[in-house]
């Protein structure tokens, strides 16, 4: 994964990748986070959890789910 802090990236070159997950959003007690499961292997991929997760708002409201 990339830093959440960079401030500047180079590419060479584009390609379209699509990797399938499963997304779960977990609720408990008011606290809130994505649990991603890669859809080939079937573990939990702990890394995308914590990206989905670090940016829950802005990916609740994506896919048009209520996070509160």
């Amino acid at each position: 994964g990339l830093p959440l802090n960079l401030e500047n990236l180079s590419t060479e070159k584009m390609v379209v990748v699509h990797r399938p997950f499963y997304v779960g959003l977990l609720r408990r007690r008011g606290n809130n986070r994505f649990a991603a499961l890669d859809a080939f292997s079937g573990q939990l991929d702990t890394d995308i959890s914590e990206s989905l997760t670090a940016s829950l708002g802005f990916v609740a409201r994506a896919l048009n789910i209520d996070n509160e």
